[in-house]
């Protein structure tokens, strides 16, 4: 089942400090259409996600947790990453998600076991990377052989633009690469037989499904 985190639960817990938090407020922002913009990016994983049989997944910059209660729902063992999880954390305890480890860190120097996890899922996270093949062969690394991978990312066309004017919301300074340099990135190390574009016929958003080489 997909879980929309009430939108007074963010109100009363949510820690506006936290500048690790791109999306942020977004997601209980006073506008419900953009509310609902944001939440159907993740009811689009959702989709992607819930056939998969998998033992242990990533929630690879999992923000303020937002999927977790999902993805706790759909599967054993889930872990979560950001560079901080402090909201991530309020999260985990409101829905009391047992299953759910948090680590508060950088995925790239993170100590994970190689090809440990059966599925990882990057929501809005490989465009804010530097170095996309750095952190392209890092996700592979970790997955295990047929393991899969589920990214959400931006398509920054004309309507994802004009959206951000008329909602006056600032592009993020921390947008390196473009939709077109992932897919590439993506391509060169992932098999991507999967690729949705979302909300309907506006290409704001795009989720592609990832199987490893």
């Amino acid at each position: 089942m997909f879980v929309r985190i009430p939108r007074n639960f963010y109100q009363e817990n949510f820690i506006r400090e936290n500048a690790n938090l791109t999306t942020g407020n977004l997601y209980f922002h006073p506008h419900p259409l953009l509310r609902w913009v944001f939440w159907e990016r993740l009811r689009q994983i959702y989709r992607l996600v819930r056939e998969i049989k998998a033992e242990t997944v990533l929630d690879l910059g999992c923000g303020g947790g937002e999927l977790l209660p999902t993805l706790a729902g759909l599967f054993p063992r889930i872990w979560g990453i950001d560079l901080q999880v402090t909201n991530a954390r309020r999260v985990v305890e409101y829905y009391q998600l047992k299953n759910v480890t948090l680590i508060e860190g950088d995925f790239l120097t993170h100590d994970f076991r190689p090809a440990f996890f059966d599925l990882v899922v990057a929501a809005d996270v490989l465009e804010h990377q530097r170095d996309l093949e750095v952190f392209c062969r890092r996700m592979h690394s970790v997955l295990k052989t047929g393991g899969i991978a589920v990214v959400c990312l931006p398509r920054e066309g004309f309507f994802y633009h004009l959206g951000r004017k008329l909602f006056r919301i600032s592009p993020p300074e921390d947008h390196f690469q473009s939709y077109r340099e992932i897919r590439a990135g993506l391509e060169r190390h992932f098999q991507v037989q999967g690729i949705s574009g979302l909300p309907f016929i506006l290409p704001l958003f795009a989720v592609f499904k990832c199987f490893k080489k």
